[in-house]
């Protein structure tokens, strides 16, 4: 007497299985992200892709310096790591005052309130809407990236491979394999100037 509608069961079974199947597939791929050499890998890869393009950068600048000393400096007025800098902003500005400057906080770098951050060779008064804007160019972040700062994968991978070697966890080829990826990050890094 009782008939059940045979496609919305077709349909139950067919989304069962794909939930399975994604169940699976998740279950999968978080034991694969969570382990070190997985993750070290990961950080390896990014520190070494920006040390990359870093080193491509410097290949088309000019090395010769100016003596900064007597240079007027700018200070932060926050702390908190360097996210990034804004140049061309800062390049229309210098251009307005035919001035020159030399960035002394770098990305990734924490700075902590009242650090100078940038030297120029005039003077940009406190209340100029220049000076702000100079500042304004410094993009500030309370946490730190790889993508940004390559020096934060020497810091992990040293973490690492210290850990590693602690007597509880006792696990020398996980040490082995941070000491590799630390030598090829810094073979890469006297590449830069």
């Amino acid at each position: 007497k009782y008939l059940l509608p045979g496609f919305s069961v077709l349909l139950a079974i067919v989304f069962m299985t794909f939930c399975l199947g994604a169940f699976i597939y998740f279950i999968h791929s978080i034991s694969q992200e969570i382990q070190i050499n997985n993750i070290m890998s990961a950080i390896f890869n990014t520190a070494k892709d920006r040390l990359s393009k870093l080193i491509d950068s410097e290949k088309d600048q000019n090395s010769s310096f100016y003596t900064t000393e007597n240079w007027h400096s700018i200070s932060t007025k926050k702390s908190g790591y360097i996210e990034d800098v804004d140049l061309e902003t800062i390049s229309e500005i210098l251009k307005q005052k035919d001035a020159k400057a030399e960035i002394l906080a770098y990305k990734g770098q924490y700075v902590f309130e009242g650090n100078e951050i940038i030297k120029t060779s005039e003077r940009f008064d406190d209340e100029d809407n220049l000076h702000n804007e100079i500042y304004e160019s410094f993009h500030f972040s309370k946490s730190e990236l790889i993508e940004v700062n390559y020096l934060l994968a020497f810091k992990q991978l040293t973490e690492v491979a210290v850990k590693a070697m602690s007597p509880g966890i006792n696990d020398p080829g996980t040490a082995i394999n941070a000491i590799d990826y630390l030598t090829e990050l810094l073979m890469l890094r006297m590449r830069k100037r």
